[in-house]
């Protein structure tokens, strides 16, 4: 979902309520990883977790262990 396409940008919900709606997706089957603290908040609201990006060894390991769970 670009943010120019659709008029939102994170961390307004309703960017995240489109992906799951293009998609059907649902929220609780998704994983967002992304580098600010409050655009995985946004998402979390609505029931989707997140990995705020600091290094590809740190995000591996934190994807690694929530697929696990």
């Amino acid at each position: 979902v670009i943010s120019a396409m659709v008029g939102m940008i994170k961390p307004d919900a309703g960017i995240y309520q489109c992906l799951f709606d293009k998609y059907n997706l649902n929220p609780k089957e998704c994983v967002f990883i992304d580098d600010r603290p409050e655009n995985i908040e946004g998402g979390r609201k609505l029931g989707m977790e997140g990995i705020v990006f600091t290094d590809y060894e740190t995000g591996k390991k934190k994807l690694e262990q929530m697929l696990m769970d």
